[in-house]
């Protein structure tokens, strides 16, 4: 079993924050990269390998991915028109844009985010942007052009897998003996459901993930997180700003998880949570045990007990151990 992971970094949103911070998207992604990594180890949270997609070996593989579909004639070659802003002498791909949405759901859209698949069926989605950042389009007359994010971006776990285990990676995600399962949010359904599956089978080399486990939404005091408009707490500063409360924020979320429904985090129920649950009962029990060892057992830990239902409580813990390992 692995656990693979990193960094997405490529795409508009990169470009944006590198023009808004006057920096190159390369400064940009190895400044949040260690951020992220050192955010995630401070936080106790560990992969078998946290990589990242600007890295030269998953450019290489993406390359090779888009060329094996390329040369099969999975894709069509065609003109469209978009949006140009004369001022920068770029295009503007869909994070550049926002407005109303023609579907009526959503007033403030991104340009990738009006959707009616549901109504309208699916309808072919471009695989190049025209781009100065990301994995460029290895094909002849393609200046300018790079992969569509959400092309390489979960090519990305392939390369991980790859930089990981050099020569075993292939039995990861080629045997029909794996088992192949993508941990997602509900906002990448259509990308893990339904662009990468295809990708993996057009390939025809690979295997398909058995489960797509997705998570609903966890808002925050009410709204959806966006990261890109700043709405969300970010971890740095949590753990620059709560020092050595890892486990709060831990049991605040395992306990308010979006699993079945939408959540919410607030900080009222961060602190109510703390105030009431953690302290009020789980150090209230644990105050009460060094209070009994302290006045019955020498303020000694005793020793197991040898009563039946004494030895079933602990089989049940070591089951339940046992079954979260």
């Amino acid at each position: 079993m692995k656990f693979i992971s990193g960094t997405d970094e490529h795409g508009v949103p990169i470009t944006i924050k590198a023009r808004d911070e006057n920096k190159s998207p390369q400064e940009v992604v190895d400044y949040y990269y260690k951020l992220i990594e050192n955010s995630f180890n401070e936080f106790g949270i560990s992969f078998d390998i946290f990589s990242r997609t600007s890295k030269e070996i998953h450019h290489k593989t993406s390359s090779e991915f888009f060329l094996n579909l390329y040369e099969k004639g999975i894709f069509q070659e065609i003109t469209s028109s978009q949006y140009y802003d004369e001022k920068e002498n770029q295009f503007l791909s869909d994070r550049y844009i926002t407005g109303v949405c023609p579907c009526g759901d959503n007033d403030n859209a991104y340009g990738d985010q009006c959707k009616s698949w549901l109504n309208d069926g699916l309808k072919p989605r471009a695989m190049t942007r025209d781009l100065d950042w990301g994995v460029s389009v290895p094909v002849k007359d393609a200046d300018g052009k790079v992969l569509y994010v959400w092309f390489d971006a979960p090519i990305g776990y392939i390369t991980a897998t790859k930089e990981l285990d050099a020569d075993n990676w292939e039995k990861y995600w080629k045997d029909e003996e794996t088992s192949l399962v993508h941990f997602i949010g509900k906002d990448n359904i259509v990308f893990h459901t339904i662009i990468f599956p295809m990708m993996l089978m057009e390939h025809g080399d690979y295997i398909l993930p058995e489960n797509v486990p997705a998570n609903e939404f966890m808002n925050l005091e009410g709204e959806k997180i966006s990261t890109s408009r700043n709405w969300a707490v970010w971890l740095h500063e949590y753990l620059k700003d709560f020092p050595n409360m890892q486990d709060e924020l831990r049991y605040c979320l395992i306990t308010n998880l979006p699993e079945n429904k939408d959540s919410d985090f607030s900080w009222k129920d961060f602190q109510n949570k703390n105030n009431n649950e953690l302290v009020a009962i789980l150090g209230n029990y644990i105050n009460r045990v060094f209070v009994l060892c302290d006045k019955f057992f020498d303020k000694k830990v005793p020793k197991l007990s040898e009563k039946d239902i004494d030895k079933e409580i602990f089989q049940e813990l070591n089951a339940l151990k046992l079954k979260i390992e």
